[in-house]
C-alpha cells in the first residue's frame, strides 16, 4: 500500500509538468500589460537604432564599349593594332584593379574628403579597406552563367557605397576617367619603348647590312687586285720571254751572219748578186735569205759588204724590245688592268648604300616610325553610358526591416518573460 502511495506521488509532479496551452493562454491574457509594454519598449528601441544607423548610399557608373573613332585614332597613331573588345578588356582591367583604385583614393586623398576629420592615422588603413570593399565592378553583358568569367565584357558597371552619395558620385566618374588617363599613360609608355626598341633594331639591322656590304667590297677589291696583280706578272712574263726570245733569235741571225759572210768571202761576193743569176744549186746552200712567204735565197748572195754591215749593227744592237712590235700591245694590256675602272670605282666608294637591296625598305621605315608622333592622350578606351549621380535613395539601413525586427524580438521576449512569471508563481503557489 505505501509502495503505491510512493509511485502516485511520484508520478504527480511530471503531469504538473506537462504543458497546458489553454493555461498558457490565460496566464498571457492576464499579463498582457507586460507583454504590450516590454514590445513597446523593445519596438522603441528598434526604432531608435533604425534612426541613429547613418543612411549609406551606393553610386554607380555604366561604361561601354569605345567609339569607333576612338579605336580608329588609337590604331592609327599607336604601333599596337586592337580592336574595341580588346581595348574595353584592358579598360575593364585597370578600372577595377584594387592597386589603381588604392592609388587613386591616396593620390586624390579622398580619405580626408569623404571621412574630414573623423580620419585619422590610426583609423585611415581601417577606412581604406572599408572604402575599397565596398568599391564594384560588375559585368551587365554580356550576362554569363554563374562561376564563369566574361573575358570581353561590353558593359559594365562600377559602384561604390558611403553615407555621402553626392562625394561618392564625384569620385566614381572622375575615377572613370583616371583610369582612362592611366592607361593612355601606360599604352604611351608602352608605345615608346616598342619605338625604341624597334628603332634599335632597324639601326642594328642596316648597320649591319652597311657593314657586310663594305666587307663585301672590301674582299672584290683584294679579290681584283690579286686577280690583276697575277695578270700583270703573266704579262710581264710574257713580255720577258718574248725580249728572251728575241735576244736568242737575234744570236742565231748574227751565226747564220757569220756564216754567210765566210761563204760570201770564199766566193768573192762582195755585192748583193741580182737574183736573175740566181741557180738552183745556190737555192740549196745552208744560209738564206727570204724573197717571198713562199720563196727564200741564200744569205751570202748578199755579199760580204752587206753581211758586214748587218753583223756590225746586229752586234751593236743594245734593246731587242724595240723591234718586238707584240711588246707594245702587251705593255697596253698591262696599263689596262692596272688601270682597273671596276677597281678604282670600289676603292673611290665612300658609300655602299645603293648597292644593298634591302636597304630603302629599312630606311623606309626608319623614317615612318621616326614621324610617329604616339599622340593618344585624347583617346577614351570606354564610353560612359550612365554617369554617376545622387539619387537620395539609401541601402542601408533598412529600418522598416529593424522595426519590424525590434516588434518580433521584442514581442517573443515578452512571451517568454511572461510564461516564465506565470511558471514561478503557480509553482511557488503549490509549495506554499
Amino acid at each position: 500500500m505505501d509502495r503505491h502511495n510512493t509511485h502516485l506521488e511520484l508520478a504527480q509532479p511530471i503531469q504538473d509538468d506537462e504543458i497546458d496551452l489553454g493555461q498558457l493562454l490565460i496566464d498571457i491574457g492576464k499579463r498582457w500589460k507586460t507583454v504590450v509594454a516590454i514590445t513597446l519598449v523593445g519596438t522603441l528601441l528598434a526604432v531608435a537604432i533604425a534612426l541613429a544607423i547613418p543612411k549609406e548610399y551606393r553610386s554607380s557608373a555604366r561604361i561601354a564599349l569605345p567609339n569607333d573613332v576612338d579605336v580608329e585614332r588609337f590604331n592609327n597613331e599607336g604601333l599596337i593594332k586592337m580592336n574595341r573588345e580588346e581595348l574595353f578588356k584592358r579598360y575593364f582591367q585597370e578600372i577595377r584593379s584594387e592597386s589603381n583604385l588604392r592609388k587613386y583614393l591616396g593620390d586624390h586623398k579622398v580619405l580626408e574628403t569623404l571621412y574630414g576629420e573623423s580620419q585619422t592615422a590610426s583609423n585611415g588603413q581601417r577606412l581604406l579597406a572599408d572604402l575599397i570593399s565596398n568599391y564594384q565592378v560588375t559585368v551587365l553583358e554580356p550576362s554569363a552563367p554563374r562561376g564563369e568569367i566574361v573575358e570581353f565584357p561590353s558593359l559594365i558597371e562600377i559602384s561604390l557605397q558611403h553615407a555621402n552619395e553626392q562625394k561618392t558620385s564625384e569620385l566614381l566618374n572622375n575615377y572613370v576617367q583616371d583610369a582612362n588617363d592611366k592607361l593612355v599613360s601606360d599604352f604611351i609608355q608602352q608605345f615608346t619603348q616598342i619605338k625604341q626598341q624597334r628603332l634599335e633594331q632597324l639601326n642594328k639591322q642596316v648597320a649591319l647590312l652597311r657593314q657586310a656590304a663594305k666587307y663585301q667590297r672590301e674582299r672584290d677589291i683584294v679579290k681584283l687586285e690579286a686577280q690583276n696583280s697575277l695578270k700583270i706578272v703573266q704579262l710581264e712574263q710574257e713580255k720577258a720571254l718574248l725580249v728572251e726570245l728575241a735576244k736568242n733569235n737575234k744570236q742565231t741571225q748574227l751565226a747564220e751572219v757569220k756564216e754567210a759572210s765566210q761563204i760570201a768571202n770564199t766566193l768573192k761576193i762582195e755585192n748583193p748578186t741580182p737574183i736573175d743569176e740566181f741557180s738552183a744549186s745556190n737555192r740549196e746552200a745552208a744560209t738564206n735569205i727570204k724573197l717571198t712567204s713562199s720563196q727564200s735565197l741564200p744569205l751570202y748572195l748578199m755579199g760580204t759588204r752587206y753581211l758586214k754591215a748587218l753583223t756590225e749593227t746586229l752586234s751593236n744592237r743594245k734593246d731587242d724590245a724595240i723591234f718586238i712590235s707584240k711588246l707594245n700591245e702587251l705593255d697596253k694590256q698591262i696599263q689596262t688592268v692596272a688601270d682597273d675602272p671596276l677597281l678604282a670605282q670600289l676603292k673611290a666608294r665612300e658609300s655602299d648604300d645603293a648597292y644593298i637591296e634591302e636597304l630603302p625598305m629599312l630606311m623606309k621605315e626608319l623614317r615612318e616610325l621616326h614621324a610617329k608622333s604616339i599622340d593618344i592622350a585624347n583617346v577614351q578606351f570606354y564610353r560612359l553610358d550612365k554617369a554617376a549621380t545622387v539619387t537620395g535613395k539609401a541601402v542601408k539601413p533598412n529600418r522598416p526591416l529593424i522595426v519590424i525586427l525590434g516588434l518580433m524580438l521584442s514581442g517573443m521576449f515578452a512571451l517568454i518573460v511572461v510564461l516564465i512569471s506565470a511558471s514561478m508563481a503557480r509553482r511557488n503557489e503549490r509549495f506554499a
